[in-house]
């Protein structure tokens, strides 16, 4: 079962910050881990810090991943501090505390 769950300007443009913030440390990791592979292919031989960069890459790549899930509008944290959206406790329907009024809107238009 399938839910359109409407998104306002507000919630998107934070989704949007947040999916940016995540790219920029993927990216980062991504150089860090393939830089020192690249220069061991050339011959150049850089030993224990490069050892470390690689072994480093591990660490924005795990704030990435971080950050990804921190942004997803259907269950994650960022969710929960834009709309305060909750289940309610027999599972019936979703409770929006701190809707914004463009949400609002497009829900009650459904």
């Amino acid at each position: 079962m399938g839910l359109d769950w409407p998104s306002c300007a507000r919630c998107i443009k934070l989704k949007k910050r947040w999916n940016t913030a995540a790219l920029v440390m993927f990216v980062t990791a991504l150089i860090m881990g393939i830089v020192p592979i690249l220069l061991a292919l050339q011959g150049i031989r850089g030993g224990v810090g490069m050892s470390f960069v690689f072994v480093g890459s591990l660490v924005p790549l795990f704030f990435a991943l971080k950050l990804n899930q921190f942004a997803d509008l259907n269950g994650g944290p960022l969710a929960d501090m834009v709309g305060g959206a909750k289940v309610a406790p027999d599972g019936s329907a979703v409770i929006v505390c701190h809707a914004h009024t463009e949400f609002v809107r497009q829900a009650t238009h459904q």
